[in-house]
């Protein structure tokens, strides 16, 4: 806005859908950083334009705490859990906000419905087991530590 290019300024208004934050690159970035982890809900479907955590670096971070390699993510032995990909596909919700069939293409999971289902298992458990919280709770932070850093 400073700059005063009124073209630009037209350009964005005109838009149907307004960008949620106005600015440079690095002005983005700062925003993102500074106020995503308050104002993150997976009931605003906008949040994950706003989210400095990109489904690359959830599937990286579970991958090294696992020390599982990618295909872990989508292996499916009925009756088992995968712990792994279950709390990625949470996490991919929750934190970006993604919608069930942006989640199930990313993780191969044939429907959505699968991955409601994946979502309401994980908060289950983490209500049930205490261990599992807290290593949800350290894998978030895992991705919080390296949001800042970038």
């Amino acid at each position: 806005m400073a700059l005063e290019n009124d073209a630009d300024i037209e350009r964005i208004f005109s838009l149907k859908k307004l960008p949620a934050i106005l600015g440079s690159s690095d002005f983005i970035q700062t925003m993102k950083e500074r106020f995503f982890a308050a104002k993150v809900s997976t009931e605003v479907p906008e949040a994950k334009m706003i989210s400095p955590i990109s489904i690359e670096s959830i599937k990286s971070v579970i991958l090294a705490y696992y020390g599982v390699d990618e295909a872990e993510l989508y292996a499916v032995r009925r009756g088992l859990t995968n712990e792994p990909r279950n709390i990625a596909v949470s996490l991919a919700r929750t934190l970006r906000g993604d919608t069930l069939q942006e989640i199930a293409t990313q993780f191969q999971i044939n429907t959505y419905n699968t991955t409601g289902s994946v979502v309401g298992c994980v908060k289950a458990r983490i209500q049930e087991n205490g261990d599992f919280a807290q290593r949800l709770a350290r894998i978030r932070e895992m991705l919080e530590i390296g949001y800042r850093k970038t």
